[in-house]
Parts: C-alpha cells; structure tokens; sequence
C-alpha cells in the first residue's frame, strides 16, 4: 500500500508541477481521433488537455504521457511521466514496426497490459495495440484486470456502425532527432 501511495503522490506532483514531457502526438488532423474507450471505464482521452498538454506521445522505442478517462482518472504511460523509474520501472513500448507492449499504470485500475506477450497468453487470448506507419492511425486492445478491454479503435470492437471513435498519432513527430532532444536535450 505504501508504494502505492507513494506512486499517486509522485503523480499528482507531477500533473501540477507540469511534466517534462509536455507534449503530445495525437489527433494531428484535429477530427477528435484521440478516443478509445472502455465498456467497463467509458471514453479515454489521449489527448487530455488540447495540443500540447500531457497526451499519449509515441516515439521510436517508448511511449509517455497520460490517457485520462473520467471514470478512472489519469492513466500513465511510463515511469517516466512521474520520475517513479526507480521504484518502479513500467511503460509502454513501441518496436517501432507499430506493435505496442509493456505496461501502462492507474491508480484505481492497476496495470494496463499492452499486448499478449506481457502475460504470456497469446495461445490463449491473443490481444494487443498497433500503430500503422502508413497511416498513423492506433488499432488494438489492451487489457487490466480490474477494467477489462480497453479498444483503440471502433474497428477493433466492431461498433463502427453504431459509434465511430479512434485514436491517431502524428507520424511527422517520428524522428530519431526529436526522440533524442526529448530525454537529452
């Protein structure tokens, strides 16, 4: 319970405080494609706070920021977004070939798996988020035990035809330079 608190205390510091990593990637064409949703959670916002404010920013090899739904709170991306690293090391990565893994952490949900090969149940439930490079555009589900499915996309859930939600990266932030200036400059 102890790390627990300490990791909400180090979050909330840091969503006053302002993060380091201030910025975000998502909805580049400004047609609010930064929704997934959760049936257990409702909408999540990868771009909580406009352009420029703490959303999801996905990157070579890693992915920070925040997601932010109201029914859960903020959803962290990476140690990286709290300074928490050496108390616990967690974040999303990105194989930059568009497959997404590792762990994103709540508070009041838990851990947030980002693909199937995390819990070692591919042959059971074979799940997991992609971005296309080609596009830009996040498909997939993720998955916490206290929350269940968290879909990227209304493709992924099926429901196009009844609500149409997405989420989609900036493609044109995708460079080694900017990737590096980021956590050394």
């Amino acid at each position: 319970m102890k790390f627990f608190t300490s990791l909400m205390v180090v979050l909330v510091i840091s969503l006053i405080a302002g993060s380091a990593f201030a910025a975000e990637n998502v909805d580049p064409d400004n047609d609010g494609s930064q929704y997934a949703f959760g049936a257990n959670l409702g909408w999540l916002n990868a771009e909580p706070l406009g352009d420029d404010g703490p959303g999801m920013m996905l990157q070579l090899s890693t992915i920070y920021g925040w997601l932010w739904s109201a029914n859960s709170g903020w959803i962290s991306l990476s140690c990286q977004n709290t300074g928490s690293c050496d108390m616990v090391d967690y974040g999303v990565t990105h194989d930059s070939s568009g497959n997404l893994s590792g762990y994103a952490w709540s508070p009041n949900i838990g851990w947030i798996s980002f693909s199937c090969a995390n819990t070692d149940t591919c042959n059971d439930i074979a799940y997991g988020v992609q971005v296309d490079l080609s596009t830009g555009d996040v498909t997939g589900a993720s998955y916490a035990a206290n929350a269940g499915w968290l879909t990227f996309s209304c493709e992924t859930s099926g429901s196009c035809a009844n609500i149409q939600y997405s989420v989609k990266v900036d493609l044109g932030t995708f460079s080694p330079v900017i990737f590096q200036d980021r956590f050394e400059g």
